[in-house]
Protein backbone atom coordinates (compact mmCIF):
# COMPACT_ATOMS: atom_id res chain seq x y z
CA UNK A 1 0.00 0.00 0.00
CA UNK A 2 1.40 3.46 -1.17
CA UNK A 3 1.23 6.51 1.71
CA UNK A 4 -0.54 8.85 0.99
CA UNK A 5 0.74 11.98 -1.03
CA UNK A 6 1.64 15.48 0.90
CA UNK A 7 -0.27 18.66 -0.86
CA UNK A 8 -2.37 19.20 -3.42
CA UNK A 9 -3.09 16.97 -6.35
CA UNK A 10 -4.84 16.88 -9.69
CA UNK A 11 -5.43 14.31 -12.19
CA UNK A 12 -3.69 14.41 -15.54
CA UNK A 13 -3.71 12.53 -18.77
CA UNK A 14 -0.29 11.02 -20.24
CA UNK A 15 1.16 13.35 -22.55
CA UNK A 16 2.95 10.47 -24.33
CA UNK A 17 -0.35 10.06 -26.07
CA UNK A 18 -1.35 6.37 -24.48
CA UNK A 19 -4.29 7.61 -22.33
CA UNK A 20 -3.20 6.83 -18.72
CA UNK A 21 -4.33 8.75 -15.81
CA UNK A 22 -2.26 9.71 -12.52
CA UNK A 23 -2.30 12.07 -10.18
CA UNK A 24 0.16 14.67 -9.69
CA UNK A 25 1.46 17.06 -7.23
CA UNK A 26 0.66 20.64 -8.24
CA UNK A 27 3.76 21.86 -7.06
CA UNK A 28 5.30 19.05 -9.61
CA UNK A 29 3.45 20.45 -12.49
CA UNK A 30 4.86 24.10 -11.69
CA UNK A 31 7.84 22.73 -11.46
CA UNK A 32 7.67 21.28 -15.17
CA UNK A 33 7.54 17.33 -14.05
CA UNK A 34 4.60 15.03 -13.86
CA UNK A 35 3.46 15.06 -17.64
CA UNK A 36 3.70 11.64 -17.99
CA UNK A 37 2.67 8.23 -16.44
CA UNK A 38 5.60 6.67 -16.47
CA UNK A 39 9.10 6.58 -17.28
CA UNK A 40 8.66 4.30 -20.16
CA UNK A 41 5.87 6.93 -21.61
CA UNK A 42 8.76 10.07 -21.46
CA UNK A 43 10.83 7.53 -23.52
CA UNK A 44 8.46 7.13 -26.35
CA UNK A 45 7.09 11.01 -26.61
CA UNK A 46 10.82 11.89 -26.41
CA UNK A 47 11.65 9.63 -29.04
CA UNK A 48 9.15 10.60 -31.30
CA UNK A 49 9.86 14.10 -30.29
CA UNK A 50 14.49 13.75 -31.52
CA UNK A 51 14.65 10.79 -33.06
CA UNK A 52 17.88 10.40 -30.75
CA UNK A 53 17.52 6.28 -30.26
CA UNK A 54 16.99 5.58 -34.04
CA UNK A 55 20.17 8.12 -34.83
CA UNK A 56 22.22 6.33 -32.46
CA UNK A 57 21.58 2.39 -33.54
CA UNK A 58 22.10 3.71 -36.83
CA UNK A 59 25.40 4.96 -35.95
CA UNK A 60 26.93 1.65 -37.67
CA UNK A 61 26.96 2.77 -40.79
CA UNK A 62 30.39 3.55 -40.96
CA UNK A 63 30.73 6.59 -42.50
CA UNK A 64 30.51 10.53 -41.17
CA UNK A 65 30.07 13.30 -43.54
CA UNK A 66 29.78 10.63 -46.02
CA UNK A 67 33.57 8.88 -45.34
CA UNK A 68 34.26 5.53 -44.86
CA UNK A 69 35.58 4.89 -41.29
CA UNK A 70 37.08 1.74 -39.51
CA UNK A 71 36.23 0.60 -36.04
CA UNK A 72 39.33 2.74 -35.02
CA UNK A 73 38.21 6.29 -35.78
CA UNK A 74 38.59 8.83 -32.96
CA UNK A 75 37.27 12.01 -35.01
CA UNK A 76 40.63 13.29 -35.87
CA UNK A 77 43.57 13.15 -38.36
CA UNK A 78 46.11 11.02 -38.27
CA UNK A 79 48.44 14.06 -37.95
CA UNK A 80 46.46 15.16 -35.09
CA UNK A 81 46.47 12.00 -33.30
CA UNK A 82 50.42 11.84 -33.63
CA UNK A 83 50.61 15.08 -32.13
CA UNK A 84 48.58 13.76 -29.15
CA UNK A 85 50.32 10.64 -28.95
CA UNK A 86 53.60 12.45 -28.96
CA UNK A 87 52.37 15.28 -26.51
CA UNK A 88 51.27 12.23 -23.89
CA UNK A 89 54.68 10.84 -23.92
CA UNK A 90 56.28 13.63 -22.78
CA UNK A 91 54.62 12.96 -19.46
CA UNK A 92 52.20 14.54 -16.80
CA UNK A 93 54.28 17.41 -16.12
CA UNK A 94 55.20 18.33 -19.75
CA UNK A 95 53.13 21.24 -19.78
CA UNK A 96 54.70 23.42 -17.08
CA UNK A 97 57.69 25.51 -16.84
CA UNK A 98 59.96 24.52 -13.95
Amino acid sequence: MSKPVRGKTIKIICACGCGRKKMVKITDIKRGWGKYFSKSCKAIDQEKRTGQFATYKNRNQKTVNGIPIDDNYLGITDQEHEEIMTDSERGWDSHKIW
